[in-house]
C-alpha cells in the first residue's frame, strides 16, 4: 500500500521535470522589440553574470535558459562550473562572445570545457542526436577558441 504514493509522486515529479525543460520562461529584455528585432537564444550552462557589460543574474536550473536579446555581437560573462564526469571545471568571470543575428533561434550548449551553438531552438537531449553545430568554442578561463564552423574544423 505504501509503494503506490511513492509512484504517484514520483510519477508527478518527472512530469514537472519534462513539463520545465520543454517551456522554458523567456527573459525578455526589450519588450517593446518584435521577434524580428531580436534574436532567440535558449542557453544551458554556467550562470550568465554579465551581458554587454550589465551586470545580470541569469541563473541556469534544470530547463534551458530563454533569453531575447537585440542582435548583434553579443558578450556574456560566465561564471559557475560545470560537472565534466571525473570533477569540476570552474568559470570565473569568463567572456563568451557571439554574433546573434535579429529574427533568428539558438541554442547554445554547454558541457565540460565546449560551447557548442546550434541553430534553431531544441531541448537538450535533441543536441546530442548529430545535428550539427553551427560553431563550437572550447572554453578557457581566459575565453573561448574557436575550433569548429559548420562541423568544420578550423585550422
Amino acid at each position: 500500500m505504501k509503494k503506490k504514493p511513492f509512484f504517484i509522486l514520483s510519477v508527478l515529479a518527472i512530469c514537472l521535470f519534462v513539463a520545465c525543460e520543454g517551456t522554458p520562461t523567456p527573459i525578455v529584455l526589450y519588450d517593446s522589440l518584435t521577434d524580428e528585432q531580436v534574436a532567440i537564444v535558449r542557453y544551458n550552462g554556467v550562470d550568465i553574470v554579465e551581458y554587454n557589460g550589465i551586470a545580470v543574474q541569469w541563473k541556469v536550473g534544470y530547463s534551458l535558459l530563454e533569453i531575447r536579446i537585440p542582435g548583434g555581437r553579443t558578450t556574456f560573462v560566465l561564471n559557475g562550473h560545470v560537472s565534466t564526469g571525473s570533477g569540476f571545471i570552474r568559470y570565473n568571470n569568463v567572456p563568451f562572445v557571439y554574433n546573434f543575428e535579429n529574427g533568428k533561434e539558438y541554442t547554445v550548449i554547454m558541457q565540460h570545457d565546449v560551447i557548442r551553438v546550434y541553430d534553431g531552438l531544441h531541448r537538450i537531449y535533441d543536441t546530442l542526436s548529430g545535428i550539427k553545430a553551427l560553431a563550437t568554442f572550447r572554453m578557457t578561463n581566459e575565453g573561448q577558441i574557436l575550433t569548429h564552423v559548420n562541423g568544420q574544423w578550423i585550422n
